[in-house]
């Protein structure tokens, strides 16, 4: 980026208003201006020459406008901190595993201003390490034929031997060099697909692409989703979601929507692939129209495939709001007790209890019934914030404050699968998880409204940083249960002096 805020009249000033930017848009700048005013191309150059002198992290680009837009002023000879900069970059030698990518710049953007250097370039630039190659290559392929064609069986050679962050950064970058590499960039994606390395989506956008390019950014998208589904399946959720394969392909035009649908039913009928997975395919189905995904889940059931986003249904009778009511005032005068003798001061962070009606707002707020077990907790603590213990499950705030701690996570999504059965696999917050008092970091308690199949209505589990963890509990009664034992049996120490809960 540019910054020439503190460049007091700084001439490449008009160029950007904002007195920052990319490189890219002040160039263009120049370029229209050119354009409209030939007669001002030897001012303008002088105005690139000057903002060379801002770029001092990635100057390449800005050198390689100058040659192209300005070539008579493309000398650092008018120019002698310049020239000084460009001299003390070129004595520098390459160092083993090849040039930091300023250094290299510099050699580039050298090159672009004295073909003389060009050699000096080229020994930089075959020495770059695989990141740098990648930052580099568009820079050096515009060097000219022999450097683009040089960039560009670099990039390749990357897709057949980098590792997957660096080869996928190849074929992203070969995007860049435009449609007349259309067969490269082909044979690139295909080469990472032959590999098992998923492509996803290049470009968040492939309608905006030109048309050359499309139908292969398009092909490696879908031909990545067997090999990465849980990322690349999920829908957008309030514009985030930018890997949502499906609906970005189908962006780009009719014409894919074969092939999307042909990707999609592929997966549905693999077996191999978890019921979350055939499951979500079948829902990406919907995006071509609601008999086909009828059509898909028809199939799924038919082969007997459970569905994890199916409605929970209870396979236990629900627990008998009285005898709920027993057992949990039993809990909690074990707690109290234990309170009264050990840690008197503790009671005052225990909240009073909430009346019938509004326990049953909160319900209607929250859209889900309240298990038994914690309304009957709320009617005799609406809150529970002891000092020192705030991570354990049997904290929460006030029960009527609920809906909102939910709200602040329902934008919250993911791309891994949920790790227990008993929490149902989705790809973003459900509005039956319930966050109880949500640490900084997102982490939280959750009473969990809207279980898996093979998990309990009221069932506890830990959120670490705002995804879906393990299981803590079966059932807030278990939870203040298992508080009361571990009271009992001398596992929790109350410091006076410092008025918490500590460790031993």
């Amino acid at each position: 980026m540019l910054d020439l805020r503190n460049c007091a009249d700084c001439p490449a000033g008009p160029l950007l208003p904002t007195g920052w930017g990319h490189p890219a848009a002040a160039i263009d700048a120049a370029r229209r201006e050119i354009a409209e005013h030939p007669e001002r191309q030897p001012e303008l150059g002088e105005v690139l020459l000057h903002l060379l002198e801002h770029a001092r992290e990635q100057p390449a680009e800005v050198a390689a406008a100058l040659a192209e837009l300005a070539p008579a002023e493309r000398t650092l000879e008018r120019a002698p901190q310049l020239r000084e900069r460009f001299d003390d970059w070129l004595a520098e030698p390459i160092r083993d595993g090849g040039p930091d990518m300023v250094h290299l710049q510099h050699l580039i953007a050298a090159a672009h201003l004295d073909p003389a250097e060009l050699p000096r370039a080229a020994e930089g630039f075959r020495a770059a390490d695989p990141s740098t190659l990648n930052l580099t290559a568009l820079d050096y392929a515009r060097l000219g034929p022999e450097q683009t064609a040089e960039a560009v069986a670099a990039l390749a050679e990357l897709a057949r031997t980098a590792g997957p962050w660096d080869a996928v950064a190849a074929g992203r970058r070969l995007v860049d060099f435009g449609p007349q590499h259309a067969a490269d960039l082909a044979a690139l994606l295909d080469t990472l697909l032959a590999r098992g390395i998923s492509v996803g989506l290049l470009r968040p956008s492939l309608a905006q692409q030109p048309p050359e390019l499309r139908p292969h950014l398009a092909a490696a998208a879908l031909g990545s989703l067997p090999l990465n589904p849980g990322n690349l399946l999920a829908p957008r959720r309030n514009g985030l979601g930018a890997d949502d394969v499906p609906a970005t392909v189908l962006e780009a035009g009719p014409e894919y929507r074969e092939p999307v649908r042909a990707a999609l039913w592929s997966l549905v009928r693999d077996g191999a692939f978890n019921p979350t997975i055939r499951h979500r395919a079948a829902e990406r189905l919907g995006l071509l129209g609601p008999d086909e995904h009828r059509a898909a889940t028809d199939h799924l059931a038919a082969e007997g495939v459970p569905d994890p986003h199916a409605p929970y249904v209870p396979t236990e009778p629900p627990l008998d709001p009285a005898a709920a009511q027993a057992a949990v005032s039993a809990a909690w005068d074990r707690i109290h007790s234990w309170l009264a003798a050990h840690a008197p001061a503790a009671l005052d962070h225990l909240a009073e209890g909430l009346t019938e009606q509004q326990i049953a707002d909160v319900a209607a707020e929250l859209g889900f019934a309240l298990p038994a077990d914690f309304a009957a907790s709320c009617r005799i603590h609406r809150a529970v914030l002891l000092p020192g213990y705030l991570d354990s499950p049997v904290c929460h705030h006030d029960l009527t404050e609920l809906a909102e701690w939910r709200a602040a996570e329902l934008d919250n999504s993911w791309d891994a699968e949920t790790p227990d059965d008993a929490i149902r696999q989705d790809w973003g917050w459900r509005p039956g998880w319930i966050p109880l008092f949500p640490d900084e970091d997102g982490s939280s308690t959750i009473l969990d409204l809207d279980p898996g199949a093979a998990g309990h209505y009221g069932q506890i589990f830990h959120s670490d940083q705002g995804l879906p963890g393990y299981l803590e509990a079966p059932s807030w009664l278990d939870v203040l249960q298992q508080f009361a034992d571990e009271l009992e049996a001398g596992r929790h120490h109350w410091s006076a002096e410092q008025a918490e809960f500590v460790e031993d």
